[in-house]
């Protein structure tokens, strides 16, 4: 009884030895969360206001803004061989020496077009592929789009107003008011709000894979009574052209790196069809060939 009656008493003394170092570390455990939770935002803030400081420090010797906004650090459309140094490799001018003209074709998958044409940067119009539509109908639908009228197109080309002083909704207003008038507008969508807006009226082609990326980029091209003028339009990534309303002449130029081997290509897209074809190789000009009323769409892709 007197060992058992030692032994504990022994070990009550020991315990109590050890506990003002157990609780001091557990009450230094218990502050450093408390204060970390509640100046772990503080802590942040801090980093990230230096961070920027230094960023905006490092401007002078590297432009690196044109990263803020990026996916990715290197393009998707970036390749290997454009750091090799030799610009050349890129035009690959043998993919179009032996072509004639541009195919037709109907009633296409993504895969036969991709490996028949797209991977051969090989242009290719296909018939019944677009839903018709008119000038007037698509102006209801852009009148009821708040997003689309308040952007800024990066790229527009019309007679009706001095880029300067380009309003979108302004213009869009003319056209509605005065469509017998001679006129055309050209614009195109870069902003976010603006070409997601524009995926709700310009309705991808059936034959636009599902795992194929949104188009980044859309135009729309419309005109009335403005025949017999060429207008150039720069491109980029693989295109998908949309015929809605009307006929239009289109003029594929090759690279011109690729000019003393490749033909011009010319072809009329009407109502209904579309006209896909890669910038690696060709650049794009239209012409209204008759007076009439004309509306085209084009989508921009990462391909």
């Amino acid at each position: 009884m007197e060992l058992i009656r030692a032994t504990s008493d022994f070990t009550l003394k020991k315990i109590l030895k050890h506990k003002p170092k157990r609780l001091l570390f557990i009450i230094l455990i218990v502050a450093f969360i408390a204060s970390y939770t509640i100046y772990w935002d503080s802590i942040i803030w801090t980093i990230s206001a230096v961070g920027r400081i230094a960023m905006i420090k490092l401007l002078p010797f590297w432009d690196w803004t044109y990263l803020y906004n990026a996916k990715c650090l290197i393009s998707k459309t970036t390749t290997m061989r454009d750091y090799q140094g030799n610009a050349n490799q890129l035009k690959e001018c043998h993919l179009c020496e032996k072509l004639d003209y541009i195919k037709i074709v109907e009633n296409i998958t993504f895969l036969q077009l991709r490996d028949n044409f797209i991977y051969k940067a090989q242009p290719v119009l296909i018939k019944n592929s677009t839903k018709m539509s008119s000038i007037p109908e698509l102006l209801i639908k852009l009148f009821d789009s708040r997003d689309f009228l308040q952007s800024n197109p990066c790229d527009v080309g019309t007679n009706l107003m001095q880029y300067k002083f380009f309003n979108l909704e302004e213009v869009l207003s003319y056209i509605d008011e005065d469509m017998e008038s001679s006129w055309f507008l050209q614009l195109r969508n870069c902003q976010f709000s603006a070409v997601k807006a524009s995926r709700q009226f310009l309705k991808k082609p059936y034959y636009y894979a599902e795992h194929m990326e949104p188009f980044y980029s859309s135009w729309i091209l419309m005109a009335n009574n403005y025949a017999g003028l060429e207008k150039n339009i720069k491109l980029y990534g693989l295109v998908i052209l949309q015929q809605l309303q009307g006929d239009l002449l289109i003029v594929l130029s090759p690279d011109p790196e690729c000019l003393h081997k490749c033909k011009e290509q010319k072809i009329i897209i009407k109502s209904g069809e579309s006209l896909v074809f890669s910038t690696d190789l060709w650049n794009m000009m239209y012409l209204i060939d008759l007076d009439q009323m004309v509306l085209s769409s084009i989508m921009e892709v990462y391909f």
